[in-house]
């Protein structure tokens, strides 16, 4: 079977070349920018002992490169998306919602199948301590955070593929841990700081967390189950409060567990302060939001991983 990953360099794309290799697959592509991003990827294959890919380079703003890339491919893994660029909010929209009108078109043209990696932040939010599912709807775009809204509307681009033939299936990750990209890399960044002194700082936020290993072996285990497709699963192992998540980083550290509460108030006095700290981080950090991940797991199977191995294994990557 003849494989197509974009976004290889990110956290999810990398660890998912490495799954695929590892479980056998042959014939594996990747779609890349530039040769710094193909030396990037291959530093970090060299990491995890793996090789055998494919390179392709494409102006991902070109649809006919993209197409041209696309033909002849079986499947196609699309993982690239802009998560965050400073002071260009709207351009993260644009980006993200034309490079998959690309991708979903190219395969249509190509014959392709899709596996499309959404975001929990396409979905609505279900009222705590209800837990959100594949059905919660999405609602209060215009509110929405960019990020949200580029991986909304990029969602219903996939699903009007699907409507005129298109094979493909959705997942719907929440805050994904590991090493090597932005996503969770607050979590990376809070164990790099617990090794060196105790983080004593907790807000009452709630949301899910999943192991990037799982994000990349429950995409190749739908890849392998064709009779799973045409649907969108919610990957997201463990619904921690962020007092939880951050007695683990200090665990990990060997350092105390966390005892200053910090409310909504003082975050937003904070954000007066510290331009980083926008109104949308401040909402993440003080909502309860509680995701149900089961789905995926009588599909196909899939086991997460402990969060304390998860932790540990962070930290481990992140020492050397």
């Amino acid at each position: 079977m003849k494989t197509l990953i974009t976004g290889a360099t990110g956290l999810i794309g990398s660890h998912l070349v490495v799954e695929l290799l590892r479980a056998g697959w042959s014939n594996v592509a990747v779609m890349l920018r530039s040769e710094g991003s193909k030396r990037r990827l291959e530093e970090i294959l060299s990491r995890y002992g793996v090789s055998g890919v494919e390179y392709v380079m494409v102006d991902t703003n070109s649809f006919e490169q993209i197409r041209d890339a696309f033909s002849g491919r079986d499947i196609v893994f699309h993982c690239a998306a802009i998560v965050d660029i400073q002071g260009s909010q709207e351009q993260i929209v644009s980006s993200n919602v034309e490079l998959t009108e690309y991708v979903v078109d190219s395969c249509l043209e190509c014959g392709a199948s899709l596996v499309h990696i959404s975001s929990i932040a396409a979905l609505g939010t279900a009222s705590y301590p209800e837990q959100t599912n594949e059905q919660t709807p999405f609602t209060g775009i215009a509110t929405a955070a960019a990020y949200s809204r580029s991986k909304f509307l990029s969602e219903n681009i996939v699903w009007r593929g699907v409507k005129q033939g298109l094979r493909a299936v959705v997942v719907n990750p929440s805050v994904v841990l590991g090493t090597g990209g932005k996503s969770g890399a607050e979590v990376e960044m809070l164990l790099g700081v617990a090794r060196r002194f105790s983080i004593p700082f907790y807000t009452d936020g709630i949301v899910g967390y999943v192991d990037v290993v799982d994000v990349a072996r429950a995409m190749r285990l739908l890849a392998e189950k064709p009779e799973a497709w045409g649907e969108r699963y919610i990957l997201s192992g463990h619904n921690l409060s962020f007092r939880q998540i951050i007695g683990l980083v200090n665990r990990v550290g060997g350092r105390r567990l966390p005892f200053i509460r910090v409310g909504r108030g003082a975050l937003v006095v904070a954000s007066l302060i510290i331009p980083v700290i926008r109104k949308h981080m401040i909402k993440y950090l003080t909502s309860k939001s509680l995701y149900d991940g089961s789905k995926i797991e009588r599909a196909v199977g899939l086991e997460y991983t402990p969060i304390e191995e998860t932790m540990r294994r962070i930290s481990d990557e992140a020492n050397k």
